[in-house]
């Protein structure tokens, strides 16, 4: 671009002349000093790669191209400490540019990178995006082993995200280049600095109460407690509760405590009771190639169906860890729990699978929840097999366990009935026709996308009106 091209026939060549020298030569002038086509800093660099990884993410270039290019910029760049410092570690382009993009996020005020979403715009194929991912979560990849990149895990590996470490940040500085993180304003959140001292006067028996809650909150106490409970399979977070009438100190003796452990707090506003819910989804590992899907849903709202489910949440981690049972076994102790628990004023609708990835088997019974739809060889089919929901009867009267065997990228997507029941304006519901359109419109994109997709049509429908239940899809791609 802006050069003047000559063939060369003898040689079947050509060459590239930069305008500046042609005209000089034209006009029978000196030659110009040219100074070399380089960068001036390495945010231009990251920029560039940025933009790369943009054409590359709108398949304006092709992943072979991204490489090429990538590569070429990289080594023209090795002026740069940064640059000849990781090409020196003879690391693959790949973890290169996903090294270097997060540096570039970072950059731009954002510590994290989701690693399916890097993955997918550098892989065209699936297999090797799956494999690439697979060395992130199994610490194997040489970022990891370098000590640069930190994976922030969670329960589903799409959700991973990745963060630069402390040897990072240092390799960077030593590099000339500082972090500046930009500090968002965080309204909703008030420091121990802000909350004036007050004294505050209880019974023997709450204090003796509060002193236990203050010594869990202090030091790395806390730390401590959720390293317990996450080795016995449970949730980390912990629930407590303050019962008191109006005007009886709740709001400050929670400032209080915060303020003597030094912990901040988050203040949300609750306009209305039954603004609480109970849905509940779930992805659990049983070795290489197992694994259990499950959504769950609670009758009614407010504080007590919200701990109900974080109860039942509680004991299916709780039993998938010890030790592995039949589906139906399974749901004949969920019913004795939820009975227990609920002593009949609730009832939790559920469904669980359990996929082989070796047979390529999927187990499952639905107990009352709205059906799953499977898309599989371009047909819809519900699963329905189950029984009926959990905590209606003291006892199961009969359960019925489903099976399938799974051809390659079947669409599993897992809802609550406040999708398909999402009303508009004039009062009529979303429908599971509607749902069943997005999902066979947009089951070849990547599931997070196609979740936004059908959220986004939720909301259009919606309007200006507010959900009128709690919302929850879970869709599963089988590769």
């Amino acid at each position: 671009k802006g050069r003047r091209h000559q063939n060369l026939n003898a040689t079947n060549e050509q060459y590239s002349i930069n305008p500046m020298v042609s005209d000089a030569i034209l006009q029978n002038q000196p030659l110009p000093q040219l100074k070399k086509d380089e960068m001036d800093s390495v945010a231009e660099l990251l920029e560039k790669l940025s933009e790369m990884l943009d054409q590359r993410s709108e398949r304006d270039i092709s992943s072979v191209e991204l490489h090429i290019s990538s590569s070429e910029l990289l080594h023209k760049s090795t002026h740069f400490p940064l640059v000849e410092r990781i090409l020196k570690m003879g690391l693959e382009i790949e973890n290169i540019i996903i090294f270097l993009s997060l540096v570039w996020k970072n950059l731009e005020g954002k510590e994290r990178l989701d690693l399916n979403y890097i993955t997918s715009t550098i892989f065209d194929s699936s297999v090797k995006r799956f494999k690439f991912m697979q060395g992130f979560i199994h610490s194997s990849n040489p970022l990891i082993q370098n000590g640069l990149i930190e994976i922030q895990e969670s329960n589903f590996y799409n959700d991973t995200e990745l963060t630069l470490s402390e040897n990072a940040k240092i390799m960077l500085e030593e590099c000339g280049l500082k972090l500046y993180l930009k500090i968002k304003k965080r309204e909703n959140v008030i420091s121990p600095e802000q909350i004036s001292d007050k004294k505050l006067i209880f019974n023997e028996g709450e204090m003796k109460q509060l002193d236990m809650l203050r010594g869990l909150l202090l030091g790395n106490k806390l730390d401590e407690m959720q390293e317990r409970l996450s080795a016995k399979g449970l949730p980390k977070g912990i629930n407590v509760l303050l019962h008191g009438a109006p005007g009886t100190g709740k709001t400050e003796t929670v400032l209080q405590m915060a303020k003597e452990t030094g912990r901040e707090i988050m203040k949300v506003e609750i306009s209305q009771r039954h603004a609480i819910g109970g849905d509940y989804y779930d992805f659990i590992p049983l070795g290489d190639d197992e694994y259990i899907l499950c959504i769950a849903d609670v009758s009614g709202k407010g504080i007590s169906a919200a701990m109900l489910m974080a109860n039942f949440q509680a004991t299916v981690r709780t039993l998938f860890k010890y030790q592995r049972f039949e589906l139906a076994f399974l749901m004949e102790e969920l019913n004795k729990k939820v009975i227990l628990n609920a002593k009949g004023e609730k009832f939790i609708t559920f469904f669980i699978a359990h996929f082989n990835a070796h047979t390529r088997k999927l187990k499952f019974i639905n107990a009352g929840h709205n059906h799953p739809i499977l898309l599989m060889n371009r047909k819809i089919q519900p699963l329905v097999s189950g029984c009926i929901g959990l905590g209606m009867l003291d006892e199961l009267p009969t359960i019925n366990v489903g099976s399938l065997t799974l051809t390659s990228s079947a669409t599993l997507v897992l809802f609550t009935d406040g999708v398909v029941e999402t009303e508009d304006e004039n009062g009529e519901q979303f429908g599971v026709d509607r749902l069943i359109k997005d999902i066979k419109a947009y089951s070849s994109l990547k599931m997070e996308d196609m979740n936004n997709i059908i959220f986004s049509h939720l909301t259009d429908w919606c309007g200006t009106q507010n959900y009128g239940d709690d919302t929850a899809i879970m869709s599963c791609k089988f590769f």
